[in-house]
């Protein structure tokens, strides 16, 4: 079910029991986010468990949500723009997802309030040091898969992580760098209609006007760059482009 503005007005708005405004978008079989917009940041938390989304993206500028439930979705990966789009997030549920990689979570580590953090139900949680990078990478987390992270485990990690000079070790280059390249490319696609991204079309860039929104045939190059990427390396220059004004030329 496409998540319409409609669909948004009739849905329900309650508190939930930790008293935060919450609007209920369960079990609708919504394949992506969008519109959103027309709940007018009124909500402290979103409940979007048991529905089909693959992407955790496309969200408009919410200073008012603090929590997020994406439970028993199929979502693979995030929007580089999570912090810009959810600057005060501290809770962010994604119980039952399909995150392969630690790097697929690279855009966590720029939640400056994210608090509680569930992965349990995610192939990531497979992964060597899953837990003691996610306690470096996320330096606000306290409670993680609903286990309070204590500090010993913060020290251990900086162990890992960090040299006696404060510099990132090759361990922590090499995880940061362990990308899915299909949630890689999902997640550059989903950014070009986001707000900061939409800006992204600088003076700096071929044709670019400050501030300019994109046109659709840019939108279009930029989605036909994505696609011929053959690596996880290639999708993140590509991103780095378009933060800094560059469209891709044909």
């Amino acid at each position: 079910m496409k998540l319409t503005p409609e669909l948004i007005a009739q849905s329900k708005s309650s508190l939930n029991p930790l008293k935060e405004r919450q609007l209920d978008l369960r079990g609708l079989q919504i394949p992506a986010i969008e519109n959103l917009g027309a709940a007018r940041d009124q909500h402290d938390a979103l409940d979007l468990t048991d529905n089909s989304l693959t992407v955790l993206s496309n969200l408009p500028l919410s200073r008012r949500l603090k929590t997020l439930h994406l439970s028993n979705n199929r979502i693979a990966a995030l929007s580089p723009n999570l912090h810009v789009s959810c600057p005060n997030l501290t809770t962010l549920i994604l119980t039952n997802n399909n995150v392969q990689q630690l790097g697929d979570l690279e855009p966590l580590q720029h939640m400056r309030y994210l608090t509680y953090l569930s992965l349990l139900g995610n192939p990531v949680r497979e992964r060597k040091y899953y837990r003691e990078w996610m306690v470096w990478r996320c330096k606000a987390l306290r409670v993680l898969d609903f286990i309070r992270i204590r500090e010993r485990e913060r020290a251990h990690a900086r162990t890992l992580f960090l040299t006696p000079d404060e510099l990132e070790t090759a361990l922590a280059t090499q995880l940061a760098s362990t990308i899915t390249t299909s949630a890689a490319k999902a997640a550059a696609a989903s950014i070009i209609d986001e707000p900061s991204a939409a800006r992204a079309a600088s003076s700096a860039g071929p044709g670019g006007k400050a501030g300019r929104l994109m046109t659709a045939e840019e939108k279009a190059r930029i989605k036909a760059a994505i696609a011929k990427a053959t690596s996880a390396e290639e999708i993140k220059a590509l991103e780095r482009s378009l933060r800094e004004g560059w469209i891709p030329q044909e």
